[in-house]
């Protein structure tokens, strides 16, 4: 039976990112492949040296341009600390990244209350009404029937 190459560089690269055989394997198998593939293909792996394998992905490897180092004179200067200006506490603003408290409280306390009020009793109203319907299923559809 010929050794799966799929299953077979499958496992070399999980084994490169450092997984164990044993979870490469379980992979494959969870996957779909046949258990006696995956048996073959990671024999194959043990006995292979790593250098015959032809199949390996090249590495992306950034190339940075070489820049030449550029002797000076040495010129001994004293450091001097760095002397941040003193910032004026009254100059800041506080930084906001959205208007919403200042919109949270424009309506006054009586006037939701009041909208609230009204909503419940609406919901109130509307739930009776769903029970009347229910109760007077019959004579409502009499009395349809009679008007129609």
């Amino acid at each position: 039976m010929p050794i799966n190459d799929e299953i077979l560089y499958g496992l070399k690269a999980a084994l490169e990112r450092g997984q164990t055989l044993n979870s490469a394997m379980l992979s494959f198998f969870n996957s779909g492949y046949d258990r006696a593939e995956i048996e073959e293909a990671a024999r194959a792996l043990a006995e292979i040296p790593e250098n015959i394998i032809p199949f390996k992905k090249p590495e992306k490897k950034a190339v940075l341009p070489e820049i030449p180092v550029v002797s000076s004179p040495k010129v001994s200067t004293p450091v001097q600390p760095a002397i941040k200006p003193k910032e004026d506490v009254s100059e800041k603003v506080p930084q906001r990244a959205s208007n919403y408290e200042e919109k949270k409280n424009n309506r006054p306390n009586s006037t939701n209350k009041l909208i609230i009020i009204i909503l419940v009793i609406l919901l109130l109203i509307l739930i009776s009404a769903v029970i009347t319907i229910f109760i007077f299923k019959e004579q409502i559809i009499n009395w349809l029937n009679s008007i129609f």
